[in-house]
């Protein structure tokens, strides 16, 4: 059965390394550099895809620095809910490029050590390798799918998920402040921030199950995988009002025969 961790990170800029860089090269940049990202909420959603096609999800998880102290507590609950799914391939939406640098640098600033999908791997010259003279070793991160790097392939351009998830019939209003969340400052705060994390990996699940159906990968219902996640999400207590309420309604508009 294929089973995956869907994971996703929030970050914010350290002002602070910022002006110690800028020591260093003065040279504004028009772009936040990795390095001076912090992680401040993470969250991870366990999924299987069993031989009937039928999508079974499992744990939902998210942590901020204001449900564990800062940054390390969330990268160790993010390092250790993963080598809790050993077996799960970790998903991501651009993951290659954002997350999975960011979080091995604050593993590295933390001492963590990473899990088997984050690290990175040492692969031996296939046969098709040797036979083309190369002798050099590869390396490769992984098992870390990246969704967004995937449905790329060659073309050169990249998908905004919302764009594929409208595409998919979620509603534009579930996905208009998708990019947004309010800079936390109070408890409440820090819980609609774990909740806005923890959606995002709902939505890649979304478009995770679409795209493997697409690809022949898996006999799961595209739809009814929407809708499970919907009414999953919706039950969960990390959405509340009238985000919950938009779930709920995907969900039976997805699940309605």
């Amino acid at each position: 059965m294929p089973k995956f961790v869907i994971f996703d990170v929030e970050t914010t800029a350290d002002h602070t390394y910022m002006a110690d860089y800028r020591i260093i090269d003065p040279k504004p940049s028009p772009y936040l550099r990795d390095a001076a990202r912090r992680i401040t909420a993470a969250a991870c959603l366990a999924v299987e895809i069993n031989a009937q096609g039928v999508l079974e999800i499992g744990r939902l998880d998210a942590w901020s620095w204001g449900s564990v102290g800062g940054e390390a507590g969330v990268v160790e609950r993010l390092c250790r809910f993963m080598e809790q799914h050993a077996d799960h391939g970790a998903v991501s939406w651009s993951g290659l490029a954002h997350d999975q640098p960011i979080a091995t640098m604050a593993a590295m600033r933390h001492g963590i050590t990473l899990p088997q999908q984050l690290r990175l791997h040492h692969r031996k010259p296939s046969a098709d390798d040797q036979l083309r003279g190369i002798k050099v070793p590869r390396y490769a991160l992984g098992p870390h799918y990246d969704l967004a790097l995937a449905m790329k392939g060659k073309s050169g351009h990249y998908c905004h998920l919302a764009e594929v998830l409208l595409n998919l019939g979620i509603p534009a209003a579930m996905l208009r402040h998708k990019l947004w969340y309010q800079n936390p400052h109070t408890a409440a705060d820090w819980t609609f921030l774990e909740g806005h994390v923890a959606q995002d990996c709902v939505f890649t699940g979304m478009a995770l199950a679409s795209w493997l159906a697409a690809q022949g990968l898996a006999k799961v219902n595209p739809r009814i995988a929407i809708g499970q996640l919907a009414a999953m999400y919706a039950k969960a207590g990390r959405s509340q009002g009238l985000v919950s309420n938009r779930f709920h309604k995907l969900s039976v508009r997805m699940l309605t025969v």
